[in-house]
């Protein structure tokens, strides 16, 4: 019987999900109206046919003891002949009410998520995707310091970086088997601030397991990046009992937005309700939207101190400050506005009353070419309380006297591809690449690798 059922295109049309299991009572007929059976009868083919629970089938349980990704997975093969029944065939699963807009096209499936999100805490409503061991993309300590290169990826191999929604039923094709955690704290952090939409995206409280080096990718300039990426856990497991939780590779980027890959990690660990609760943070879920550099622009590739920066002075323009921080602050970009020698002043504390001030400087008023980058270095020593606030710069003094602007050590970055060392005893050490590329639209960014280490 299921071998004479299966290929009937009834199991994978859409809205036949619903006439499946609201009926307590349905029989079936072959096309010449031959009676088969009954629902009760083909219960066990059923189930092998569709996916389906058999006590959903024969109706001994509720639809709301089924997590939402497993639900999900029943509709994940179907089809419709419109986009938005898609969505809309899947109201009643969910119980969830919503206006047809026809002609909306996938938004309606964005729109079904977003009606669940505010009513149920179970967040296997995000658990869709990919299951792996391991996330893809993650790179070793060589090569996060650059003494390896990290391996070039075209961009149809990276994962995507989307936002919390899935875009279709399809991508719960694999999350049959993941269900909410059974712990007071989902309910706890759903009533204490609940997911939102805001800005196109969604604002969400999420456990952060821990912070992760991956690799992002640049395309003009072709540039391999490492980066930070934060494994978040969703509050549901892999099958019904044990310690398998889910997570979500996150990706930061412009103005402290996040995005997700389609990879489910499988996390081998127990969390207890303090660990959730002191692991939580406020995460702003979008669809990645690239960022294009310009010329002129420093892009700072690895940026690494042993030293705090205690803040920042950089020169006023008409528009504001002459240097801007751009893309999590990996860009550094020079306004169209700035006018001579634009310097931009990084200060380092090394101790209680001492420190360093790293400058950055190049002629503004030459964009084509560009003029060549000063990397200097000077010590300083306070004369009063220092201003943390990454905009002003510290109450400090130069112990080489003059002005930051002429630095006590500095080199010109004037090779298409040049490093300096600097090594002086009291000093931290200082290693620095920067690497001048070619755009595709025209023009040159400059790629800068800085490492600040202990004092000599």
């Amino acid at each position: 019987m299921r071998a004479r059922l299966q290929d009937s295109r009834w199991f994978t049309r859409g809205w036949t999900l619903q006439e499946l299991i609201a009926p307590r009572n349905v029989s079936f007929y072959s096309a010449d109206w031959k009676f088969i059976a009954t629902k009760d009868e083909l219960c066990p083919v059923l189930s092998s046919i569709t996916g389906i629970d058999p006590p959903i089938l024969n109706g001994t349980a509720e639809l709301e003891d089924i997590s939402i990704a497993r639900r999900m997975s029943w509709a994940s093969q179907r089809k419709t002949t419109r986009i938005e029944d898609r969505a809309y065939s899947l109201l009643g699963i969910f119980s969830v009410n919503l206006p047809l807009i026809y002609g909306e096209g996938r938004k309606a499936f964005r729109r079904l998520q977003e009606a669940m999100m505010n009513t149920t805490h179970d967040q296997s409503l995000f658990a869709w995707g990919r299951l792996v061991e391991t996330p893809s993309d993650l790179i070793d300590e060589a090569q996060d310091l650059g003494h390896r290169p990290i391996p070039w990826k075209p961009m149809h191999l990276r994962e995507k970086l989307l936002g919390l929604f899935a875009t279709s039923p399809e991508d719960f094709a694999e999350s049959r088997d993941i269900a909410p955690v059974d712990h007071g704290y989902a309910h706890h952090l759903n009533r204490c601030r609940p997911p939102t939409v805001v800005n196109g995206g969604a604002l969400i409280d999420i456990v952060i397991l821990k912070t992760l080096t991956g690799a992002s990718y640049w395309d003009s300039p072709a540039v391999a990046q490492p980066t930070a990426v934060e494994l978040a856990v969703l509050l549901c497991r892999i099958g019904s009992t044990g310690s398998d939780l889910v997570g979500l590779v996150l990706h930061s980027w412009g103005d402290n937005y996040r995005s997700r890959t389609p990879e489910l990690v499988r996390v081998k660990y127990f969390v207890s309700h303090v660990r959730f609760k002191a692991w939580t943070r406020t995460r702003h879920f979008m669809p990645h939207r690239p960022f294009k550099l310009r010329n002129g622009d420093i892009l700072v590739r690895r940026w690494k101190s042993k030293f705090i920066c205690v803040g920042v002075e950089r020169p006023v323009t008409r528009s504001g400050p002459a240097w801007r921080h751009k893309w999590q602050d990996r860009v550094l970009r020079l306004e169209e506005d700035a006018v001579g020698d634009e310097e931009m002043l990084f200060f380092f504390e090394t101790n209680q009353d001492r420190g360093v001030t790293l400058t950055l400087l190049r002629d503004g008023r030459v964009r084509s070419p560009l003029g060549p980058l000063l990397m200097g270095i000077s010590p300083y020593m306070t004369s009063g309380s220092m201003v943390d606030d990454g905009i002003e710069e510290p109450n400090v003094v130069p112990i080489h006297g003059g002005s930051f602007r002429r630095p006590a050590f500095h080199r010109v970055m004037s090779k298409p591809e040049d490093v300096w060392e600097l090594e002086i005893v009291g000093l931290p050490k200082i290693w620095a690449r920067v690497e001048r590329m070619q755009l595709d639209s025209g023009g040159e960014v400059d790629v800068l690798d800085f490492f600040m280490m202990d004092l000599l």
